[in-house]
């Protein structure tokens, strides 16, 4: 057995004992041999181990820092944050003499740093959980490490820090709940999401002068509230003044956070925002494409279809004669349900009395979208019972149409965008429409013989759900009043 072989055996047993815990003190030792002759195993006695280069330079240290000589090796920031200077480890150096990597054991716990060039990571573990933390080149003691992650008993945090040290933002969770926070550069708080456990949150937005601009809140109790900066109250202001100019039979109530109105027929309206979107599908057939962007301008769209109520009261206003299929039939006419056999013509006379319109095909889909890009169905790109009322499986709910919002809104917040009835829009149809399409507010058509249906109903998806995804178009002749498959939902412009 060589002199160098008994060398290396002598130090990883010295390496076994620290992991045991005794540095100092008794080593009980294999077999070993030096300069060549064997012995028997003995008990060493170790007070620290030093590995130099030829030249005296530090390699790897071995031991508990004691020896100032060592101590003015290790970077004052990893002294002063960890103590390592009342503690035992081991020491790898590099060639400028700052120690590369270093694993300590303390009474409490561990811990591991990391070096280089352009910095340090230091990683520990301690009764109460551990940290990680992520140090540029130029920090020193007492600095923020850039990235800090840390684990307690009760939960953990995330902090972000820039060059200067500041804060950019932190996220914690604990047994109560959670909270995240982002900063500006002047440390300033501009958004906190607060949620605590007794189902309570809030989300607070800060103006520049850090004052709260926005605040949208939810309580376990009583619901939810949103507070509004200047520029959204004086928005409602402005429909507001609007709309008190305007006859009574065209004016809708205005709720608080300007996004949602009531129109004169008693159903509410959601904010559709102005912007561009990708409208039809390459996945579909023909008369889908080409997928192309198109800009609307904002408008407000019903909530849900028009129910048999609703179609009443215009009935009763207007004298109006009922639809002849459907409206008897008491499988189909219960005051909650989508009012069918429906033509287009009738539909445009229910509009123009509630002082609204048909929808656009290209309002429509935007709409049914709810803010998904080239998604399938207006929930993702997947469609179940749970999410639709429509034909086939043996999970359906209904033998017919649905009460209106019997299953989850869309992004925008509106029901029934696939499924349960078609419904009419305000375009001519055209299969090849979609390649001459204006990019801004197109209106369809200037002629035609059909008019444009939307969403498919409760009658389709016997074998495929192609028919209820967003992108699909079917059409009919505005005259004819369908059994009970058709309906429709209304829309209204936003004031200048």
């Amino acid at each position: 057995m060589t002199k160098r072989f008994s060398i290396l055996l002598v130090v990883l047993t010295i390496v076994s004992g620290l992991i045991g815990g005794a540095i100092t003190g008794r080593i009980f030792a294999p077999k070993v041999a030096i300069a060549g002759e064997a012995t028997q195993s003995k008990v060493l006695t170790v007070e620290g181990l030093r590995v130099v280069d030829k030249d005296g330079n530090l390699l790897i240290y071995l031991g508990k820092l004691a020896d100032k000589a060592v101590m003015q090796e290790i970077p004052a920031i990893i002294e002063d944050a960890y103590g390592v200077s009342d503690s035992r480890g081991l020491y790898i150096f590099n060639t400028n003499g700052s120690p590369e990597v270093f694993m300590q054991i303390l009474k409490t716990g561990g811990s591991v740093c990391v070096s280089d060039k352009d910095g340090f990571a230091i990683m520990d573990v301690n009764e109460t959980g551990g940290n990680v933390g992520v140090f540029g080149k130029e920090d020193n003691a007492g600095a923020m490490p850039h990235v800090l992650v840390g684990v307690r008993e009760n939960g953990g945090y995330v902090t972000v820090c820039g060059k200067d040290g500041k804060t950019g933002a932190n996220m914690s969770v604990d047994e109560d709940g959670g909270e995240f926070t982002a900063y500006d550069k002047d440390g300033n708080p501009k958004a906190v999401v607060d949620v605590n456990e007794y189902g309570n949150g809030a989300i607070d937005l800060f103006d520049k002068n850090g004052k709260v601009g926005a605040r949208m809140s939810a309580t376990e109790s009583d619901g939810g509230a949103i507070l509004l900066d200047d520029s959204m109250r004086q928005e409602a202001r402005k429909q507001s003044g609007y709309w008190s100019k305007q006859p009574s039979e065209t004016k809708p109530s205005i709720t608080a956070d300007s996004s949602t109105i009531i129109g004169k027929d008693g159903t509410p309206m959601k904010l559709i925002p102005a912007g561009d979107f990708q409208m039809g599908s390459n996945d579909g057939p023909s008369n889908e494409k080409p997928i192309h962007t198109v800009y609307l301008d904002a408008f407000y769209m019903d909530v849900y279809e028009v129910t048999h109520a609703q179609y009443k009261k215009f009935m009763d206003a207007t004298g109006y004669k009922a639809p002849e299929e459907c409206w008897n039939d008491p499988d189909y006419n219960a005051p909650n349900h989508p009012v069918m056999g429906v033509s287009w013509n009738d539909a445009k006379a229910y509009a123009d009395w509630a002082g609204k319109r048909l929808p656009t095909e290209a309002e429509w889909e935007k709409a049914a979208r709810g803010g998904l890009v080239c998604k399938k169905y207006p929930l993702g790109d997947t469609l179940t019972h749970d999410d639709a009322n429509y034909f086939g499986g043996v999970k359906r709910k209904w033998a017919g149409e649905s009460p209106v919002g019997s299953f989850a809104p869309n992004g925008y917040g509106l029901y029934d965008m696939a499924g349960n009835i078609l419904e009419w829009c305000a375009d001519w149809y055209d299969a090849d429409y979609y390649a001459i399409s204006p990019k801004s507010n197109p209106t369809g058509p200037s002629s035609g013989s059909d008019r444009v249906l939307r969403g498919g109903s409760w009658t389709d998806g016997y074998d495929s759900t192609d028919c209820l995804r967003t992108a699909d178009r079917s059409y009919a002749y505005p005259p004819l009043s369908f059994t009970s498959a058709v309906g429709f939902r209304c829309v209204q412009d936003v004031p200048k």
